[in-house]
């Protein structure tokens, strides 16, 4: 016989059953879920959040799904407060959302499907840095709104003007967490390099895509960012603080006592220990001699030359000198006379200290031609001082070749026969001085038009200027003396350019 308390729930039961209701009694128990509404996203990891409406002494449950027919069969997420975050989802699509009561065991209904979208913004701009590794280059940038790709393009020249457009770092996109990417040099230098590497002294220029992965359009980096590989350290040997000087050929045809004491005042307010002037006379030479006092000499008087080198007589002397042609494309013309000196020192640091050669060149160019003509004019003339150099180098010494290389490299191409001074000594065994440990003013032209410079805009300023490396093993600091005047004016219209190197040990 049923106890009273059974026939009294047996009874409740066909109650309900008698209204029609397909309910549990727990689920009668407990309210639908109202109010849910959107709490916020987190774009960057794909993920929404929810709120909606307290039932008195309940723990939720949530759901999500692409779809509304996808939520039947999504995992179901437990939460103990009126707001819950969503596992990645697609950013690209509505994604919905059910939410529902729990308590004591007993469950609620699921609450009415909510649809919400993740409100994706035009992707913003990444700003590049970067840092010079070992034959490489790391670019690095941080965190910028609305993007879920990165692409690193480079380009060997500013503003991206190198023959054959832009290189791609890593070969495509980098996802959303990506911060930073390496691109690696060539380490030998060769045509076909595209002036890249260490020893060329140029930097790699970066620029960045971004996107987000549901909208279309990209958005590109202000401008490109030039970024020098590391720079060696030189090893052990004799320091020296090397010059080159265009003071330039008696402008408004006089050589003033004015202009030569501010030649002086410009060599010695630096602290150098030997000078390749270019445009400088055997007169202009002579002046500037007998200005910087006893201890200073000219290292090989060219009478008919426009080039001369001068060598502190405290710290060097001369153990041997002469002259070598350089052609000339001027019409009417005869070859540049280009003088040459092997300095020993007199106090040298070490049995194994050597003697170094150094080399004062200015190429010439004519004007009235074409600029793939003068490239390739000046591509002869280096070769052959290259020659010259090495039959007047007989034994086989640290070389320094300075001087005016008239480079400004635009347009930027590696073609055959069409490669100027500078990379065209690089790629024979030299290294620009510029590629040191540090670097001063390389935002400056080193051609001053005796006027006031500016830092160019692209950050890192075309040369005419070089001091060019062989058999050593990078510089120590490269200094472009940009601004400097004399008594309120400009001694030439070209800056003084020194490197402190390091003639290295046998």
């Amino acid at each position: 016989m049923l106890s009273r308390s059974r026939v009294v729930l047996a009874a409740l039961v066909l109650a309900l059953a008698g209204l029609g209701l397909s309910v549990t009694t727990a689920e009668a128990a407990l309210a639908r879920v109202s109010g849910v509404s959107s709490a916020g996203e987190d774009n960057y990891n794909a993920r929404l959040k929810v709120r909606w409406s307290a039932v008195s002494g309940a723990s939720y449950q949530v759901r999500w799904a692409g779809s509304t027919t996808g939520l039947a069969r999504a995992a179901v997420q437990s939460v103990g407060t009126t707001v819950a975050t969503s596992p990645a989802l697609n950013r690209c699509v509505t994604n919905y959302v059910q939410v529902r009561a729990v308590k004591r065991g007993a469950v609620g209904p699921w609450s009415a499907a909510k649809g919400l979208r993740f409100h994706n913004g035009y992707p913003t701009r990444a700003v590049l840095s970067g840092v010079g590794l070992d034959n490489a280059v790391k670019f690095t940038w941080k965190w910028a709104a609305n993007v879920t790709r990165y692409r690193l393009r480079w380009n060997a020249a500013e503003w991206g003007k190198f023959a054959g457009g832009d290189g791609v770092v890593g070969g495509g996109w980098f996802n959303q967490y990506a911060r930073s990417a390496v691109l690696k040099l060539p380490t030998t230098p060769a045509p076909g390099d595209k002036m890249m590497g260490v020893a060329y002294a140029n930097p790699v220029w970066g620029q960045m895509d971004t996107r987000h992965v549901c909208r279309s359009g990209t958005a590109i980096s202000l401008g490109y960012k030039p970024v020098f590989p590391k720079a060696p350290v030189p090893g052990p040997g004799d320091d020296l603080r090397m010059a080159t000087y265009n003071v330039e050929l008696f402008p408004n045809n006089t050589d003033s006592p004015g202009r030569i004491n501010g030649m002086v005042k410009n060599i010695t307010d630096h602290n150098l220990s030997v000078v390749a002037l270019q445009e400088a006379t055997a007169a202009t030479a002579s002046s500037l001699e007998s200005k910087l006092a006893s201890k200073w000499k000219v290292a090989t008087p060219q009478p008919d030359a426009a080039q001369q080198i001068l060598y502190d007589g405290s710290v060097f002397r001369a153990v041997a000198n002469g002259v070598f042609d350089v052609p000339n494309p001027r019409v009417p013309s005869r070859p540049l006379a280009t003088p040459w000196v092997v300095l020993r020192l007199l106090a040298p640091s070490s049995q194994q200290s050597q003697d170094v050669f150094v080399t004062s060149i200015h190429f010439s160019e004519n004007t009235a031609k074409t600029q793939m003509e003068k490239k390739h004019d000046v591509n002869v003339s280096a070769l052959a001082a290259l020659r010259a150099i090495e039959a007047a180098n007989t034994g086989d010494l640290p070389v320094i070749a300075a001087g005016d290389y008239r480079y400004l490299r635009e347009p930027f191409i590696d073609r055959a026969g069409y490669v100027e001074g500078p990379p065209t000594f690089v790629r024979n065994g030299f290294f620009d001085a510029m590629a040191a440990v540090r670097k001063v003013n390389f935002n400056y032209t080193t051609v001053n038009g005796h006027k006031n410079q500016l830092p160019i805009l692209s950050g890192v300023a075309s040369r005419s200027d070089y001091i060019m490396l062989k058999g050593f093993e990078g510089s120590r600091a490269y200094v472009n003396v940009a601004n400097w005047k004399y008594n309120g004016a400009f001694v030439s219209d070209h800056n003084l350019v020194y490197a402190d190197v390091t003639i290295p040990y046998r």
